[in-house]
């Protein structure tokens, strides 16, 4: 048997020899760091003898022309370290791009007529920056994009007429910018079933056969704006039954076909508008009953069926503006009850013929400070002007049921006296009266069931009056004008 051995020179040759083998290797992997550009069926076919061994292009890739009809000869590239761009082909899926994992910036495929499907996409695993997909007349799926997990920015479906289902983006578990899908075929977003958060806005419109959202069932946090219209076939928002945040806004417009809110039940907070516009067949807001918390701006217009607002029960805040402008069939504000509207700026209610019912407790704290700015004009009687509003806070107040065991303090909104009813009055009671931000203004006691209460001194504002009588307690509102 021999035995055979190499000397320590004969080593560091040989090392020396593989290692630059390796590195031409490896310099023949990476190659086009300017791009290319295919214009023709020829250079696909000749790319791998033009630049063999060249399996991860630097650059970008351009391929146009109807011309061209298969990708076959670029089935050794495995990385485009910058876009691809696909438009205006003649193929009619990706076949030759099996090996491709990774694409460093755009992935753009558009206005591709003879395009059916992304097969040959089976390996892409991350895309940089956006994945764009719009305007391939033909294309029935996506199941080519399978084993996509990442996409560093927006992922944009848009003007595939014919794409009836989303079933390819089953390892999506977040996108990072905006998920925009509009102008398809879809009649379920069934695929999106791993998504849970989006980093920028939610966009579904003019997706006629859409009836609801299922698919979406695993979102939870949408951190930019969500908008919905124009899907005339669209019910309800069932499928997002966990989401509950939204970090913009939350805006509905015209040519959806439902008439609740029915699939929102999670949502409690959007972080700037709440729009709701052109819905002519909303009859109610239910399926929003936690909602509470809107940052900005709460904009009712233009639905033709909304009877009232008692959906909102729960809606605590508006930060900024409440508008209720052309809503024909709503007669009441009832569910608006609980809303601080103290940090509005702005309150409008205006050309909504039937609304008689507007002196709601937190609308009559906001225009019992003269300097709160409201239009308030071309509703019915009663809630046709910020005076006849008023007068209606008021005379509710009065009106209120005096027979009944507790207290009773009337009127409020009140610029000097005040008048507090005390039923089965028996000894004193214990009154105290707190500014809104809880500081103590006076405390004193009553002997008599009706007591008068000088205010007239006070500064415009709200505040609380604590009553302890028979081990019993009791807090009322007072607003000073």
């Amino acid at each position: 048997m021999k035995i055979y051995s190499i000397s320590l020179t004969g080593r560091i040759v040989l090392i020396i020899f593989l290692s630059i083998f390796s590195l031409s290797r490896i310099i023949a992997q990476s190659c086009l760091p300017n791009g290319i550009i295919f214009n023709s069926q020829e250079q696909i076919d000749n790319f791998p003898v033009n630049y063999p061994g060249c399996t991860v292009i630097e650059g970008f890739v351009s391929i146009g022309t109807e011309n061209i009809t298969n990708l076959n000869g670029l089935s050794q590239i495995t990385s485009i370290g910058m876009s691809l761009l696909i438009q205006s082909s003649g193929i009619s899926n990706f076949s030759g791009l099996d090996n491709l994992q990774s694409v460093g910036n755009y992935l753009l495929i558009f206005n591709n007529a003879y395009l059916t499907n992304l097969d040959g996409l089976n390996n892409l695993q991350s895309v940089g920056i956006d994945c764009e997909i719009t305007s391939n007349i033909h294309m029935i799926d996506i199941n080519g994009l399978e084993n996509l997990q990442s996409i560093g920015n927006n992922l944009i479906l848009e003007s595939n007429f014919a794409l009836s289902n989303l079933h390819g983006l089953s390892k999506i578990t977040e996108v990072m910018g905006d998920l925009s899908i509009q102008t398809n075929g879809l009649e379920s977003l069934t695929g999106l079933d791993s998504l849970t958060i989006i980093h920028g806005d939610l966009t579904i419109s003019s997706i006629y056969p859409l009836t609801n959202l299922t698919g979406l069932g695993n979102l939870v946090t949408i951190e930019g704006d969500v908008g919905i219209g124009q899907n005339y076939n669209l019910i309800d928002y069932t499928g997002l039954s966990k989401l509950t945040t939204i970090g913009g806004s939350l805006s509905i417009s015209g040519g959806n076909f439902q008439t609740n809110m029915f699939g929102l039940e999670s949502l409690t907070s959007i972080g700037s508008r709440f729009i709701i516009g052109g819905s002519n067949f909303l009859t109610s807001l239910e399926g929003l009953n936690n909602l509470i918390y809107i940052g900005y701006e709460m904009y009712i217009s233009g639905n033709g069926s909304l009877i009232n607002f008692d959906a909102l029960e729960n809606l605590a805040f508006i930060g900024y503006s409440l508008v209720i402008v052309n809503n024909y069939s709503l007669e009441s504000l009832s569910g608006l009850e609980n809303v601080d509207l103290m940090n509005l700026d702005y309150l409008g209610i205006h050309v909504n013929p039937k609304l008689s019912f507007c002196h709601t407790s937190d609308i009559c704290e906001y225009l019992s400070i003269p300097t709160h700015t409201a239009t308030i004009q071309q509703n019915f009687t009663g809630c046709n002007s910020r005076e006849e509003v008023l007068d209606a806070c008021y005379t509710s107040v009065e009106k209120t049921d005096n027979t009944r065991q507790g207290c009773v303090v009337f009127p409020s909104p009140a610029a000097n006296h005040i008048t507090l009813l005390i039923h089965e009055f028996k000894g004193h009671a214990s009154l105290v009266l707190y500014q809104n931000n809880s500081q103590l203004v006076f405390e004193t006691s009553a002997y008599v069931s009706n007591v008068d209460l000088d205010i007239s001194s006070l500064k415009p504002g709200i505040y609380f009056l604590k009553i302890t009588h028979n081990s019993s307690v009791e807090v009322k509102k007072i607003i000073k004008i």
